[in-house]
């Protein structure tokens, strides 16, 4: 009986997408000879045909995260997802489950839990192997914490962070930094200027009118996460995926966003004359949670727009790439006002998740348009 077995190469278990190309080999929709060996698709996935007796209900599978092969599932064209991925999809599931968000759980758990799931699925286990145990690997880990730890005391002193705030800020900066290299840190370190200048200016103006930052304009460690969790996770998928360029785009759209969201709250409320509820347009006062201006959305594209410039500049985007990631920065600012015109303030949960929520979605906004002009 024939077995099957998925086309493995030099890196190691890799997807064969429809119509794609596999190291080089052109497959056509029914499959293709490479190396003088035959594939055929089962479902989305390319497998090579070879002559070794298996019981009829044994079929071998790729490896998961864990580098053994599992028997005992039957290749039927439906993906076979490991236990590694499942945990990391049920742990941020559970994560999200125990936020105090007016969020429905009915809602936020699947939607959390789902959208994980899907991206542990794009994780290629040969590329993540070779990330973690390249030569370099604590070299670079350690430089990371070396460049990282004085920049979030300069943060801490300059009262941008409070100590949560900077903890954290050093483990995804270097994090970034070991993904992501000094252009990322280049972008992180963009957004962290620029927002802790729009949040310290006219600070006492916005004490008296009650819509300053709490804590002296210190960012928490919810902040920190809302802000630039997204951009990290983008940089880490960049390097453990096949998309590297696509998570490239998202990464600096998700800084962007941040950016975009930062600017335009702070300098809205700062200095705008005549503020709308998104939903109503309606005039609303200051501080009033979904409420946009004019002057703040200009400021919001201001500060989008360098980062977007930044990121062209290192090479991390093309130049048609600026645009979309200032339109995904828009759009993703603009879902964060409706979101907070339909809930309501709630609490610091509900703000985080809703930064995070705009972060992610100009990141997608961004990718799409890069898509669909190319």
């Amino acid at each position: 009986m024939e077995s099957q077995e998925k086309l493995v190469g030099p890196s190691g278990v890799r997807r064969v997408w429809d119509g794609g190309v596999r190291l080089g080999h052109p497959l056509g929709p029914a499959g293709g000879d490479v190396d003088g060996r035959r594939f055929r698709f089962v479902g989305r996935v390319a497998y090579a045909r070879r002559e070794r007796p298996l019981r009829a209900d044994r079929r071998r599978v790729p490896a998961g995260w864990g580098g053994r092969r599992r028997r005992g599932h039957r290749c039927l064209g439906v993906a076979v997802i490991s236990a590694d991925r499942l945990l990391v999809a049920s742990t941020a599931a559970a994560l999200a489950e125990s936020l105090d968000t007016k969020v429905d759980d009915n809602i936020l758990v699947p939607v959390v839990g789902g959208a994980v799931l899907w991206v542990a699925t794009l994780v290629d286990p040969g590329l993540l192997v070779r990330a973690g145990v390249a030569g370099a690997w604590p070299a670079v880990w350690l430089t990371g914490v070396v460049i990282t730890v004085p920049i979030a005391f300069i943060a801490y002193v300059a009262r941008a962070v409070d100590r949560s705030g900077a903890t954290v800020g050093v483990l995804l900066a270097t994090v970034l930094y070991a993904y992501a290299g000094w252009p990322g840190l280049v972008m992180l370190g963009g957004l962290m200027v620029v927002g802790t200048g729009v949040t310290q200016l006219a600070y006492t103006r916005k004490e008296v009118l009650g819509v300053a930052e709490g804590r002296g304009g210190r960012r928490g460690i919810g902040s920190v996460v809302a802000n630039a969790g997204a951009g990290v996770t983008f940089a880490i998928l960049a390097v453990v995926t096949p998309y590297s360029e696509a998570f490239t785009i998202a990464m600096v759209a998700a800084f962007a966003t941040a950016l975009f969201d930062t600017t335009a709250t702070e300098l809205g409320q700062a200095f705008a004359r005549r503020q709308v509820l998104i939903t109503t347009w309606r005039a609303v006062p200051e501080g009033t949670t979904g409420g946009v201006s004019v002057l703040g959305t200009l400021s919001g594209v201001g500060g989008a727009t360098v980062l977007a410039a930044l990121g062209w500049a290192m090479g991390l985007i093309s130049g048609a790439a600026v645009l979309a990631v200032v339109l995904g920065a828009f759009f993703g600012s603009t879902l964060e006002s409706f979101l907070g015109a339909t809930m309501g303030k709630g609490s610091r949960s509900d703000h985080h998740l809703r930064n995070l929520a705009n972060t992610v979605a100009g990141a997608g906004m961004a990718w799409g348009l890069v898509a669909l002009l190319s």
